[in-house]
């Protein structure tokens, strides 16, 4: 009888499973944020729906952007950031990051299940 190690093919498999359900995540929130935007009507050139991206690190996937007003959109401005500011105008936060990461974690698990069972290969 022989033995034969092939631990370091399936680890490499498991991995490239990995990331290809990470691709398809990061991919999905892109979207889901861009929806967000969309549907507040906050589309003007689109300079910040086409900033929106994805990024894989070692521990996981990463979306933002590099645009230099998705902060005011992000998080809001004037009386919308300050409890209690005398102005009485701002711009409403979005949290159109925020809601793509947190807003959608069963279908996140859905997706990241099928790539691990092969599902996406």
């Amino acid at each position: 009888m022989k033995i034969e190690d092939h631990s370091d093919e399936v680890m490499r498999a498991l991995l490239a499973q990995c990331e290809d359900g990470l691709r398809e995540i990061g991919a999905e929130a892109v979207k889901q944020a861009q929806k967000t935007i969309r549907s507040q009507q906050r589309v003007d050139t689109g300079d910040l729906l086409n900033s929106i991206r994805y990024a894989i690190g070692h521990d996981g996937v990463y979306v933002g952007t590099d645009n230099d007003h998705a902060t005011f959109h992000e998080l809001g401005t004037g009386h919308y950031t300050v409890p209690h500011a005398s102005e009485k105008y701002g711009v409403k936060p979005l949290h159109f990051i925020r809601n793509a990461a947190r807003g959608h974690q069963k279908k996140y698990t859905a997706i990241m299940k099928k790539a691990m069972e092969g599902g996406g290969r």
